[in-house]
């Protein structure tokens, strides 16, 4: 296995420069349109091949977004755009679109694409599907388990990637419609307004908490880096396209140096050198990284300078330990803590507030005042100390005894240590008299030869030296950012006489072909913008010979305790999405369904499926195709079980807003699309729309009863009390529990809205 890389956000131009100088291996960033990230800065196209320039000559791999959904109109300007970052040399683009990924794979059939953990891959079903549609590598949704990420990477043969560091969504891989449906700002557009981050009421009988109650805590996978690596993920993912510089420069920093102290690399090598340990020996380094191995003080360390960058509060190790992921008290930074007020008076206009602490505060930091639930924050400018004291000044008056966090180090986030890479370079140059002299430069498998004017006659006075030549060979100059030069080997004849001109012209020359070589290495043949315009144009035809009309008019979706005989029987079919997916809850309610419908019975596929999950789905598929009862899947893995023979539609949860999309679902096997319930399009031609009663918003892998009632199964109590209420911004919600292995939890929007569609599905779940 090769060395693990650490990928870094690069939401900005400042920030792609700072991830590369701080050691990363790749980095992704979005350009202005079509990515998840739409408040970021990004980059412009216009600067888009200098950037990817850069970073290949560094031996570092640029990662596009193009993670959005999008509409049939946007579809020719993807794949123009997408065109001119492959002519720069664009290493992979991330991706979550069906639609985008089946015409990109068809009209640039050598394109690399990632799966964005949007795509929501999170079992070896899942992974399975993801390979089958041109996929190289997928991003894994927080929510994977550990076990399911070691089947997937035994069974499927597809690169995984994992988020480590940084913000956790509450909704299943981001796939929420809160925003969406309430602003027409869609997070599956990269505009999402972040209403999860805001306080609301919960409650469930006569219990209730109010604060942050859908804001989950801060991701950190630091102390599991070994189990994931192990796992068979290759790529460690920091997220944060929207954090200050200081965080990605600190992020990059700390997660590369622990996959070096894990796997090896430098900075391993060089302690084990300076404590002169014997390099064939075991590396002792690796232990010490072991979870249950805690009192290593470089981990705690690392996890304390982390914090300082940004922390919502105590880290969580994405659901590897438990789902108790919510924080109510706070939905920002934190930072951390490092003391408290002593006292405040009044100076001036102005106050005068003593912090006791152990720590140098200087002025550009920031402080954040916490009193119970009253927070406030401080910019430092003048600071005096006074032994264990010191002395701020702000506007606003400030509690005795309210606890002091620094959520900004200023010196600390902006001391930029170099561990950006190098490509290692060796020289050899020869020259004899009646020769041409020749210098060869090799660097990993690029070898470049350059030759001079042929050397004419032995020095009558000054020869040129073997030292000289090494010399002058070793001016790398401006190339000195993208190489380091390993050794240079000289054979020349004695007395030979070279001018430095010539030999200097040979290094400028030899290093530019050099780059030359490397970059061309990374570029994609792309074809003439005619045969691109050609082939798309053709994709298009296809989209009229497939897409077909629905089988049904209208369809209800109910739940195992909706009774049947209540149904109406204009109704052309019916969804089951039942509370518990059990073989015999779906028996008891096929039985009782066939005595009143002649047509198919629909089972709803829950959108979330870990592998103890997919044990019991396995049994219930079985019992399905027996009986002849369609699948409506709500995520890609449900796809997979086509290949068994069993009649599959693509539900409003696999987001299909394009006839794209449509096209390759289809293509794939899928019978008939319920398009999404995204607020920001109007529905397809020719699939089914939500068109009424309650939205699922968004699923929860964490359990909201354990935020309320503070018991959860680890402790062998569950506080489930039936539904629960959540109220807050003028909105009112209500979360649905469903069992299949394990609990999941539904967001359900309390608003009914009736809109007239001709093949529509009415949700009358109560």
């Amino acid at each position: 296995m090769g060395k693990c890389e650490v990928l870094s956000p690069a939401g900005d131009l400042v920030n792609f420069y700072t991830a590369i100088e701080a050691g990363a291996d790749a980095v992704y960033l979005g350009l202005n349109k079509f990515n998840a990230r739409m408040k970021a800065d990004n980059i412009s196209l216009d600067n888009l091949t200098e950037v990817v320039n850069y970073a290949h000559l560094k031996g570092v791999k640029v990662y596009v977004t193009l993670n959005t959904l999008i509409s049939n109109s946007e579809m020719k300007e993807v794949v123009s755009l997408v065109g001119e970052c492959l002519n720069t040399g664009v290493d992979a683009f991330i991706v979550q679109d069906f639609g985008i990924i089946g015409v990109l794979k068809n009209i640039y059939p050598n394109i690399v694409l990632h799966g964005s953990t949007q795509l929501g891959v999170h079992n070896v079903r899942g992974a399975r599907v993801a390979k089958n549609i041109g996929l190289s590598r997928v991003v894994l949704s927080r929510e994977v388990a550990l076990e399911d990420i070691k089947e997937i990477s035994k069974n499927v043969d597809i690169e995984l990637e994992c988020f480590v560091q940084g913000a956790m969504c509450v909704a299943f891989s981001g796939n929420c419609y809160l925003s969406s449906l309430k602003f027409g700002a869609s997070g599956n557009r990269g505009e999402c307004k972040q209403l999860c981050r805001l306080p609301y009421k919960m409650s469930c009988q006569k219990q209730s908490i109010g604060g942050y109650v859908l804001s989950p805590r801060d991701n950190c996978m630091l102390e599991r880096l070994q189990d994931l690596i192990e796992a068979g993920v290759v790529s460690l993912k920091i997220e944060g396209r929207l954090r200050r510089k200081g965080y990605v420069n600190i992020a990059t920093r700390i997660y590369g140096e622990a996959i070096d102290y894990l796997q090896g690399g430098r900075c391993c090598q060089q302690d084990l050198i300076q404590s002169g340990v014997d390099l064939k020996a075991k590396h002792k380094c690796v232990e010490s990284f072991n979870e249950n191995k805690m009192k290593s003080p470089d981990l705690k360390k690392m996890k304390n300078d982390l914090a300082k960058v940004f922390a919502r509060g105590e880290f969580v190790q994405g659901y590897f330990n438990g789902n108790n992921i919510i924080d109510t008290t706070s939905n920002n930074h934190m930072g951390i803590k490092i003391g408290k007020v002593v006292a405040c008076s009044k100076f001036k206009d102005i106050y005068k507030i003593s912090i006791e602490t152990n720590e140098k505060l200087n002025s550009g930091d920031g402080l954040k005042f916490v009193n119970g639930s009253n927070m406030t924050t401080l910019g430092v400018g003048n600071v005096e100390f006074n032994g264990k004291i010191a002395v701020v000044y702000g506007k606003n008056y400030v509690n005795i005894n309210s606890d002091v966090y620094r959520v900004l180090d200023e010196k600390f986030e902006n001391e930029i240590i170099d561990k950006s890479k190098y490509r290692d370079i060796k020289m050899s140059f020869n020259a004899r008299v009646g020769s041409l002299p020749v210098l060869t430069i090799i660097s990993e498998e690029y070898t470049i030869l350059v030759s001079g004017e042929e050397v004419s006659a032995k020095a009558t006075s000054k020869p040129t030296t073997v030292d000289s030549i090494i010399a002058n060979l070793s001016k790398l100059g401006e190339m000195r950012k993208y190489f380091n030069i390993e050794e240079i080997v000289c054979n020349i004849d004695d007395n030979i006489f070279l001018p430095v001109s010539e030999i200097n012209s040979l290094r400028r020359e030899g290093l530019t072909r050099l780059c030359d070589k490397i970059l061309m290495s990374y570029k994609c043949e792309v074809g003439h913008a005619d045969k691109v315009s050609t082939d798309f144009n053709n994709y298009l035809t296809l989209i009229k010979d497939i897409v077909s009309l629905p089988t049904y008019s209208k369809l209800v979706m109910v739940d195992e305790n909706c009774g049947i005989n209540n149904l109406s029987k204009d109704y052309d079919g019916v969804i089951l999405s039942p509370t518990i997916y059990d073989v015999k809850v779906i028996e008891n309610f096929y039985n009782n369904f066939s005595k009143k419908f002649n047509s198919k019975l629909i089972l709803n596929m829950p959108i979330i499926a870990l592998r103890k999950d997919i044990f019991v789905l396995d049994k219930i598929v079985d019992f399905c195709k027996d009986k002849d009862i369609v699948l409506l899947a709500n995520n890609i893995y449900t796809l997979d079980y086509i290949n068994s023979g069993v009649e599959v539609w693509a539900g409003s949860n696999m987001n299909v807003c394009n006839d794209y999309s449509c096209l390759a679902l289809l293509k794939y096997g899928v019978k008939e699309i319920v398009s999404s319930i995204e607020k920001w399009f109007s529905g397809l031609n020719n699939t089914y729309k939500m068109c009424g009663g309650k939205r699922v918003l968004m699923t929860f892998a964490h359990c909201p009863c354990k935020t309320l009632t503070s018991k959860g199964c680890a402790n062998g109590e569950c506080g489930y009390c039936g539904d629960i209420y959540v109220k807050g911004e003028g909105q009112e919600y209500s979360i649905r529990r469903y069992k299949v292995a394990s609990c999941y939890f539904e967001l359900v929007d309390s608003v009914k809205e009736k809109r007239t569609a001709r093949n529509c599905i009415d949700d009358i779940r109560e």
